[in-house]
């Protein structure tokens, strides 16, 4: 590797046809509902007194995946969708014959909610079977959001903007749930989603699922949502800036330094299944903190990615169904092992000290059967590094049902990869 010029540090070209989460979907039972097009939408309260709820088609026949596979639910569930032209809404009716123990220890956006009462929404809006977007909640209104790496893994630290309210009733509890169209990468053209939901009852440890497959549910495993037509995506520009301001004082020295530093990201829709971004003076201060992790073994944590300009569209960048990160860095060497690219390595030196990334830019997206990916950033100097510039590429192709083709290749300056390694 150190012979290959113009400081290439991984570059892989596999003709690799991969199985994603092999396996037989051929029992898989072929369930549709119909979203009713309403013209005003309805206020997000958890209180489903509009008329047109009563008019949407329901879906009642869920069923158990644990413990049970395939029996009767021990409490009835009752989900009905509608949708106008800038957004989908869910409302769900769960009935509960002892309200009182319904399980709601979470209370903070973003955390999973396995310990918790919970419906799951599982949306594909490109109806490909293979990646989509999971929603979760609790009776607290907690937000969950995710995104499909693959069929069989998905990053929790993907988030949206989408809004939930619930409500308790004497026999259970209500969900009602606004998702835009702009929150999603979409393609207006498609009137099929694949579409599936699940609830947890949790003192039961009761798991059940609108469609399910082997006790599993997921973009490969669901239903079609149909008839969604005619939907807004607006004019897809998100502008986000910040501002960092840090004043600090040396005690020994008795010296005062401060620091102003403005940073930008521009997400644009190019088509409506093609991304592009640019982020300027990237900043991690922008996004939250890491969770402290004890490290007790020789392997590297792999804290998870929290800037928006390298999450979104992150399934595209993955290669072989390597390195799936939740919200956990203490993830299993082995399932990383492999990996050509991770992006926390983006933006952090050899020492762990944060780098300057003076700017960059993606494309990604799906392009008919094509997905791509590629990003390229230009990163500061630090120590005795020189500035350099990062680019990776990922391009494959949707073959056979579950299967794809593709090739991920990656560039480092050779001083930088020495850092960073």
């Amino acid at each position: 590797m150190s012979g290959m010029s113009k400081g290439i540090l991984f570059a892989v070209l596999a003709c690799v046809a991969q199985a994603v989460f092999a396996q037989n979907n051929a029992g898989v039972e072929d369930k549709q509902i119909h979203a009713l097009r309403i013209d005003t939408p309805p206020v997000i309260d958890g209180i489903l007194d509009e008329e047109f709820w009563a008019l949407a088609q329901p879906i009642t026949d869920f069923h158990q995946i644990r413990p049970g596979d395939g029996t009767a639910t021990s409490e009835p569930t009752e989900v009905r969708v509608a949708y106008t032209s800038d957004a989908i809404y869910i409302a769900a009716r769960m009935d509960d014959s002892d309200p009182e123990l319904i399980a709601t220890p979470t209370l903070r956006h973003g955390q999973g909610l396995g310990p918790d009462d919970r419906l799951i929404v599982i949306l594909d809006p490109f109806n490909t079977r293979r990646t989509g977007y999971r929603f979760e909640t609790n009776l607290n209104g907690v937000r969950h959001d995710a995104l499909y790496t693959s069929i069989s893994s998905f990053d929790a630290n993907w988030s949206t903007i989408w809004d939930v309210q619930t409500s308790v009733y004497e026999n259970g509890w209500i969900a009602e749930i606004e998702i835009p169209f702009k929150s999603l990468p979409m393609d207006p053209t498609t009137e099929e989603w694949g579409f599936n939901f699940g609830r947890g009852i949790r003192r039961r440890n009761e798991e059940m699922a609108w469609v399910s497959f082997n006790r599993q549910f997921n973009p490969s495993i669901a239903g079609t949502l149909t008839g969604m037509r005619d939907m807004d995506q607006g004019i897809g520009l998100e502008i986000v800036p910040s501002l960092a301001v840090v004043d600090s004082k040396n005690y020994a020295t008795d010296t005062n330094s401060d620091q102003t530093n403005p940073s930008l990201d521009v997400f644009y829709r190019l088509t409506p299944s093609l991304n592009a971004a640019l982020t300027v003076n990237t900043d991690f201060s922008a996004v939250e903190v890491d969770n402290r992790q004890v490290n007790l073994d020789r392997f590297n944590l792999f804290f998870p990615e929290r800037r928006a300009f390298f999450n979104n569209d992150a399934d595209l960048f993955q290669f072989g169904n390597i390195g799936s990160l939740g919200n956990d860095a203490s993830n299993d060497a082995a399932e990383q092992n492999g990996r050509p690219y991770f992006s926390r390595k983006i933006g952090i030196g050899a020492n762990g000290a944060p780098v300057d990334i003076e700017y960059g830019g993606r494309i990604s997206g799906r392009v008919g059967r094509w997905n791509i990916g590629t990003l390229a950033i230009e990163q500061d100097g630090f120590g005795s590094v020189d500035p350099s510039t990062l680019l990776v590429s990922r391009i494959s192709a949707n073959v056979l049902a579950e299967s794809n083709l593709g090739m991920v290749i990656t560039e480092t300056p050779p001083s930088a990869r020495r850092a960073r390694m």
